[in-house]
């Protein structure tokens, strides 16, 4: 999803702001000649939360656990819509077809945001029922043993929710149109499938859908799914669109739409086609004119398209990935190529967050920083490698390295769901991931993770299982650094020469200087330049200083870091003679995030001392009680210490779930982080 302001006004007016803005870059890669930087910013977001590092950040789990499993499960959803434009309101039909999945199930509990049930029935007969908040009730007729099957149909009505982002819009300015959007950026949980039909209204259940939406004559409607046919009411005044999605689906990707679209095919793939409002359909081939090389480019490194259909909706406000159904803002269709980053973001989720959707909100990573990273492998396919790599840079790595500061916490169960942090950063993993699985294995894992979760639902230990299954060795040494950890590496390093005949013998030094996160395995990249010409070497470094060795031809002029930025790092060069042999590794006293976090059984525990001093560690309840005493004021040498937390409080007994804190002082210092333990 790309999130685009809501007044039409902004919208129109957004690809001039877009045009006029310059996008930060690097002078280690230049864009190429001839195809210049993204438009800056092409993803407007909530302002990011200011300060949000360390133990502040830490205190109210941002995500919601997830749903499932649940007492039953929604088989199939028959949704029938209506909109009354003149008083402002919809009206619909839901048949929910759904197995129980406990014995003794008597009443089930979908969602309904901003609408009033008005009946429910069971072949006929009524229910009862009772509506409260978002929540809509049912009692049925009998009780159901694991397995049984039924089908319920509600009618229902009212003035929809709405907000900036997300919920049904009835747009009462010209270009006339009803939709809906499936997430809401202030909503909570985000999924608001419910502000348009009653549904089990969460990623982890997904079902099949059959979609009737009835328009004007004038108009057309477009839903998920394959098209099935258009009933024609001329006495009503109003047609009634049938689509069906018939793969499964979640219900924040279901979509409706009615304006005056004018229906225009793909050139190059029969399954794509644009539907344009009328007053913009001549500027749809320069807008969508890449579309079908981002098509290429994906089913070449994800396998093939996965549905029966593409197609690229514009609507009022945008951007949303509802399956098989793009909606894209109409004020972004200008007639030219300037919009292509959000359009192959957009196609990129086909494959990632709709083929495979993430288990519940905390894993928003598996989806937007997916598809931001496509952005980059669309690039990388139309305009090559350069561009690619420029990309990287400028768009993913200096976005999030630019707000660093306060974008301290982890990917997984962001404090911001919807910022830089599953989004660049994200994007940014996966590319390290290539880096260091090599791009081979990283497309087989992907092709893994897509076989094993296709139509389903997925979590990162999910992601990182495929990838390990086709890498042959453990990469929970990146998941808990990069996705489970805040904070980037920062390195301070030096290069040392020794003439050895005609070759020269390199030594690198590097001290990471971080003070958020842990200390960083990453295999790090330099160009050494020579009389003889350049070399590409590599080194893993491994702890806070380390120590690379080469022996290169020819005498060494200069070293480059990183010079592809894979990695995302920042790095300092320091003067010959700063970094001697003896350094010291560490600056300050840091207390670093545990890991796992979350656990179940051990956790470690890692901190840094600059020099020697008496340690206390401790952990702590939520509610402030001493729970276990890890060091108790003995004297610790400088360097860094790890120790391992079994989850026992001090009389040795099983601490329960919940969120603990764990304190460390040394000498004058005191640092807090949190940990959460699981039952």
């Amino acid at each position: 999803m790309r999130r685009v302001p809501v007044h039409r006004a902004i919208i129109v007016a957004l690809h001039f702001a877009l045009a006029a803005t310059a996008s930060i870059a690097r002078a280690e890669i230049p864009w190429p000649e001839g195809v210049g930087p993204p438009p800056s910013p092409i993803r407007p977001r909530e302002a990011e939360r200011p300060g949000a590092s360390g133990a502040a950040a830490l205190g109210k789990l941002s995500g919601n656990p997830t749903d499932c499993p649940h007492s039953y499960d929604a088989l199939h959803y028959d949704v029938t819509v209506q909109v009354d434009r003149a008083a402002g309101t919809i009206a619909g039909t839901t048949k929910i077809r759904f197995r129980s999945e406990t014995n003794g199930l008597t009443e089930i509990a979908l969602s309904l945001r901003a609408l009033t049930a008005s009946s429910i029935t069971r072949s006929g007969n009524p229910l009862a029922f009772s509506q409260a908040n978002d929540s809509l009730y049912v009692t049925l007729d009998s009780t159901l043993a694991a397995g049984d099957t039924l089908e319920i149909a509600i009618v229902y009505g009212g003035d929809p929710y709405t907000e900036s982002f997300g919920g049904f819009y009835i747009w009462t300015v010209p270009p006339f149109t009803d939709f809906n959007l499936g997430v809401g950026l202030n909503a909570d949980p985000p999924g608001v499938g419910r502000a348009w039909f009653p549904c089990f209204d969460s990623p982890c259940d997904k079902a099949t859908a059959d979609f009737h939406v009835r328009s004007p004559l004038a108009r057309r409607g477009i839903a998920n799914g394959a098209f099935v046919g258009v009933d024609v009411d001329s006495a009503a005044g109003y047609k009634t669109w049938h689509w069906s999605e018939t793969h499964q689906i979640a219900t924040y990707l279901m979509s409706m739409a009615v304006a005056r679209y004018d229906s225009i095919p793909d050139t190059q793939y029969p399954w794509i086609t644009y539907y344009v409002h009328n007053t913009s359909s001549s500027m749809a081939a320069g807008t969508f004119v890449n579309v079908k090389s981002m098509m290429t480019a994906f089913i070449a490194r994800f396998g093939s398209y996965p549905w029966d259909k593409f197609s690229y909706v514009t609507t009022n406000v945008g951007d949303m990935e509802h399956q098989t159904c793009v909606f894209h803002a109409i004020g972004l269709v200008n007639g030219s190529t300037t919009y292509d980053d959000i359009l192959s973001h957009e196609l990129g989720h086909q494959w990632w967050g709709d083929l495979v959707t993430y288990a519940d909100w905390r894993e928003i990573w598996l989806s937007e920083g997916f598809a931001t990273y496509c952005e980059a492998i669309s690039r990388e396919h139309i305009y090559g490698a350069a561009n690619f790599h420029a990309y990287v840079t400028n768009a993913l790595f200096q976005q999030y390295l630019n707000a660093s500061g306060t974008l301290t916490y982890p990917i997984y169960d962001p404090v911001n769901k919807w910022g830089t942090i599953s989004y660049e950063k994200g994007g940014s993993v996966l590319h390290m991931l290539r880096h260091v699985m090599g791009d081979s294995l990283f497309y087989e894992g992907l092709a893994a993770y897509r076989a094993a979760h296709a139509e389903d639902v997925a979590t990162t230990e999910d992601f990182r299982a495929a990838c390990e299954s086709v890498y042959g060795a453990s990469l929970d040494w990146f998941f808990q650094e990069w996705i489970y950890s805040g904070g980037h590496p920062k390195y301070d390093w030096g290069w040392y020469t020794t003439p050895n005949g005609s070759n020269t013998d390199l030594r690198i030094r590097l001290v990471q200087t971080q003070t958020v996160g842990p200390v960083f395995t990453m295999p790090i990249d330099f160009k050494v330049q020579t009389t003889a010409g350049d070399t590409l070497v590599s080194g893993l470094v491994d702890a806070a200083t380390k120590d690379l060795y080469f022996t290169v031809p020819g005498s060494v002029t200069n070293v480059v870091f990183d010079p592809d930025d894979w990695v995302l790092e920042q790095h300092t060069l320091q003067p010959t003679g700063v970094l001697p042999p003896d350094a010291a590794p560490i600056g300050q006293v840091a207390l670093l995030p545990s890991a796992p976090n979350p656990s179940r059984d051990e956790t470690e525990i890692v901190f840094r001392l600059p020099g020697a001093r008496p340690v206390t560690l401790e952990v702590f309840a939520a509610d402030g009680r001493l729970v276990r005493t890890l060091a108790g004021g003995r004297r610790l040498p400088a360097g860094e210490h790890r120790v391992v937390w079994d989850g026992r409080d001090d009389g040795g007994a099983r601490v329960g779930s919940g969120v603990y804190l764990y304190r460390l002082k040394a000498g004058d210092s005191i640092e807090t982080r949190r940990l959460t333990r699981l039952r």
